[in-house]
């Protein structure tokens, strides 16, 4: 039996094979939980967690809040948030234990799917482990995000699109079950719907059989999109009117040039995985499923650069399949029987590629998280509070660490921030920056509607140096309504850049 390089090397000499047994999957397990007890939460996470507690509890979806993403975006944490409320613990603890379930179900309708020939019975636990390791460890902060569940959802019909490739039909329920999953994948995040396409046609050309155009694999996985966007448009036709101007003017120019979203790490982890495979394993891009993972990870770096932000969890799905690709073709003999200075190369490269994609998934805005909520309990216990901010990461997931209950009908500033960029941009057309002046007023109007149920707490970006752009204290004090509104306001302290106001009876009511 032979070792997968991804844990275990010894040059020319191989110690007994961890694959007899299932102890190294239980380390990386461990390691799972481990990560997850000492993760911080993820900001996306916890805010659309927030809308899928108000819809709980009654809220119109774009009526009484505003989220530009589709309704999946939130109800897709629906069961872990009743879980939470049903057994009285964290929805975030109960996402965790319901997205550890979710991984474990699609390794094993994984191993249920493959071919002897890409998914060997006896290297299982290694494939597990590696599986597990990307899975459940690699996401880091990103744990949870819809790029994140749809990947594990996904999986396993890249599994059985591989095995259809070469000619054999899994049995028809496993393959209806890939199939469902990947229109829960589609459901999360529509652009892994790429990926997803690009299996289809990499079945249909390695077989060039047209029976694929009735496969019932792919007619589950549209049909469980049809029905979304039939449900969609039904439950709430308010995104279409509400969320997606907002998407089409605002939050699509928003973006990075292709430079700085090449210098992102994802290319460098990406690149240096292939060309790790190419010179370690003697065939890393011919065998069907490490090619189909490579197809699928270049399609997701696609969809990562299309949409232009940068974020990591964006690029999360790519580096996942890379990181799977390059585990299965390199489980080959041949890449074993190397000396110990080529062996300790590949391992301080490889090492050097987790740490950097696990470094990168842990990204965001770091706050002084104690001093904030010390700040706020001593003021208001149980708060009710927003955020004057374009950043998302300065109320979430601080609501939830001070017990306190998010008032506002938007998870930021966001729309503000994108609608002023084009309106001091010389280049906007007017025509385009009076469209801007319609959003802009609409954000204002929402904000002064939810300063009117007079939160106990307020939050400020504050950068003193820079009034107007980064400082929106001041912006706010230049629109009067909002001035008006604030009078009732004291400081209570600041925190970096973070600027904390507190009703002015607050205390007394509260007590």
């Amino acid at each position: 039996m032979q070792l997968n390089p991804l844990f275990a090397m010894t040059g020319t000499r191989q110690v007994r094979s961890v694959s007899t047994d299932w102890a190294l999957p239980a380390l990386v397990l461990l390691a799972m939980i481990a990560t997850r007890i000492v993760m911080p939460e993820n900001v996306d996470v916890t805010g659309l967690m927030t809308w899928t507690e108000r819809t709980l509890d009654g809220a119109r979806p774009y009526v009484d809040f505003v989220e530009i993403n589709p309704p999946g975006s939130f109800l897709i944490y629906m069961p872990a948030v009743w879980i939470g409320r049903v057994l009285g613990i964290s929805p975030i603890a109960a996402l965790d234990a319901l997205i550890f379930g979710l991984i474990g179900a699609s390794l094993w309708l994984c191993s249920r799917l493959g071919l002897p020939e890409d998914l060997p019975s006896d290297r299982m636990p290694m494939l597990a482990a590696a599986g597990l390791l990307v899975l459940g460890v690699l996401p880091a902060r990103t744990f949870g995000e819809r790029e994140h569940i749809g990947l594990i959802a996904m999986l396993p019909l890249l599994v059985a699109a591989a095995t259809m490739s070469r000619g054999r039909l899994p049995p028809l329920n496993l393959r209806l079950a890939a199939g469902l999953g990947s229109g829960l994948a589609m459901v999360a995040k529509p652009h892994l719907g790429l990926s997803i396409g690009a299996a289809f046609l990499f079945v249909t050309v390695m077989r060039r059989d047209a029976r694929q155009f009735v496969e019932p694999l792919w007619y589950a996985a549209g049909g469980v999109v049809l029905a979304y966007l039939a449900f969609c448009r039904l439950a709430y036709p308010e995104f279409f009117d509400v969320a997606v101007p907002l998407v089409v003017d605002v939050y699509l120019p928003i973006r990075q040039t292709f430079a700085v979203m090449m210098s992102r790490p994802a290319a460098f982890i990406l690149l240096t995985l292939a060309v790790l495979a190419w010179m370690l394993a003697p065939r890393p891009f011919r065998a069907p499923l490490p090619r189909l993972l490579w197809i699928a990870a270049a399609v997701a770096y696609l969809a990562f650069l299309l949409q232009g932000k940068g974020w990591p969890y964006q690029a999360y799905p790519a580096i996942a399949c890379a990181a799977l690709a390059f585990a299965i073709a390199t489980r080959e003999p041949a890449v074993v029987q190397r000396s110990r200075a080529s062996v300790g190369i590949f391992l301080a490269a490889l090492a050097s590629i987790v740490a950097v994609a696990f470094s990168w998934n842990m990204h965001e805005r770091d706050l002084d998280m104690p001093a904030l909520v010390q700040m706020i309990t001593d003021e208001a216990p149980r708060p009710t509070m927003l955020a004057i901010t374009p950043d998302v990461a300065v109320g979430h997931p601080l609501v939830r660490k001070v017990n306190g209950t998010w008032v506002q009908s938007v998870g930021s500033l966001w729309g503000v921030a994108g609608a002023l960029r084009q309106i001091n941009d010389p280049s906007v057309l007017p025509v385009r920056k009076a469209r801007m002046q319609a959003h802009l007023q609409y954000q204002i109007d929402l904000l002064v509607r939810d300063l009117k149920t007079k939160p106990d707490i307020i939050l400020f970006d504050v950068d003193e140096k820079a009034p107007g752009t980064d400082d929106w204290l001041h912006w706010a004090r230049q629109q009067p309504k909002i001035a008006r509104l604030l009078n009732d306001y004291r400081r209570i302290g600041q925190s970096g850049e973070i600027l904390v106001m507190a009703r002015n009876k607050a205390k007394q009511q509260l007590n």
